[in-house]
């Protein structure tokens, strides 16, 4: 199945050490959860905890196109970035501090994501655009949005 290889794929990628020195160099915490998305910021009570910052992706329906010889499929992923909250809604040092390193690790993931190409230079992520989900208690939600076209040959009996 094409998403469990992209899943495994672009995982490994933002927890490469590569990667993850590039957000140490920027003084942040390095990406240490990643996992599939199930909505787990509005469900913080039934899950098992995991660290932050966390990265979930998010796969929605694929669509395809087929000729004889090969197979086009476009996936659009939504890749869910949590981080801490800060402790008030007060505008001091501390709380600017972090909104803005959320906002730093955002930046950072959404350019690893950008550089990423899937199976040897065939397909790229293509950045759509994002947005701010503030649903869970204690955590703040940047979603990214990309697309990748993945093409694939088509094996005739």
């Amino acid at each position: 199945m094409i998403e469990d290889k992209l899943y495994l794929s672009i995982a490994n990628h933002l927890l490469s050490q590569a990667e993850q020195d590039k957000i140490k160099e920027k003084g942040l915490s390095e990406i240490s959860h990643i996992d599939l998305y199930e909505n787990q910021p509005t469900r913080e009570n039934e899950e098992m905890a995991y660290s932050l910052p966390a990265v979930f992706i998010d796969f929605s329906d694929s669509q395809a196109e087929d000729d004889s010889v090969m197979r086009q499929e476009t996936y659009t992923l939504f890749f869910h970035i949590e981080s801490r909250k800060s402790g008030s809604s007060a505008m001091n040092s501390h709380n600017q501090t972090i909104s803005l390193d959320n906002l730093r690790l955002m930046n950072l993931v959404r350019i690893s994501l950008q550089k990423y190409v899937y199976e040897g230079g065939v397909s790229r992520l293509e950045y759509v655009g994002r947005r701010l989900d503030q649903k869970g208690n204690n955590v703040v939600v940047h979603i990214l949005e990309f697309s990748i076209t993945v093409n694939m040959r088509v094996i005739c009996d």
